[in-house]
């Protein structure tokens, strides 16, 4: 009988030590799940904030360098008005500054949209959490401040919620990083091809 007990107690004490060993790798799972998803975030947003700065930083380039452009070309049409150069020249100088001022422009008007501030999901609806991230000032400046402190109150009572606000306020830099990058890309190749169509115009017409 006692051999009996002390069987059924190492049983009991191996059966706890597995159940308390099962229990410490769930947390330690957790935890380390917890840190990943730290980790992710921060760099995430680290990155798209670094990508955020030099599509404005291309975007001021490109507008400086079609602003000179432009007003280079306005100089040289205004002296060539003066001293009549222009009626001598015909379409030799007229086409290929008006090919090179038409591009320029239009370059010049996509990436002032790129630099320009977009707050997007802007409606008059009332905050849904489910779409929009009170992190994004967009969202939370449409609040009271009641209204404000209540919805943080809720979502900082739990990780999913966090998680979900945060991914969400990643996906609404996404869509600005897509945004300005493609208007980039667009402007940086209108302004190529009208410097290249405008000097190609220009040599043609000097040869023939």
């Amino acid at each position: 009988m006692g051999l009996h007990l002390r069987l059924r107690d190492k049983i009991f004490i191996l059966e706890m030590t597995f159940i308390k060993s099962m229990i410490e790798d769930k947390k330690s799972k957790e935890t380390k799940t917890s840190r990943e998803a730290q980790t992710f975030f921060r760099v995430t947003f680290k990155n798209n904030i670094g990508l955020l700065h030099i599509a404005d930083n291309k975007a001021n380039m490109l507008i400086s360098i079609n602003t000179l452009v432009i007003s280079a070309i306005i100089a040289i049409s205004g002296y060539g008005a003066i001293a009549n150069q222009f009626e001598q020249m015909g379409l030799k100088i007229v086409l290929p500054i008006s090919l090179i001022l038409v591009f320029c422009l239009i370059s010049t008007a996509l990436a002032v949209q790129a630099a320009k501030p977009k707050i997007i999901l802007r409606d008059e609806k009332p905050f849904q959490p489910e779409k929009g991230s009170i992190i994004f000032f967009g969202e939370s400046a449409r609040l009271t401040l009641n209204k404000y402190l209540k919805e943080i109150t809720k979502i900082l009572t739990s990780k999913t919620e966090i998680n979900d606000q945060m991914a969400i306020a990643l996906y609404q830099q996404g869509v600005v990083l897509d945004r300005k990058y493609r208007l980039l890309g667009f402007a940086y190749t209108l302004f190529i091809v009208g410097v290249g169509l405008g000097t190609l115009a220009f040599v043609l017409f000097m040869i023939f």
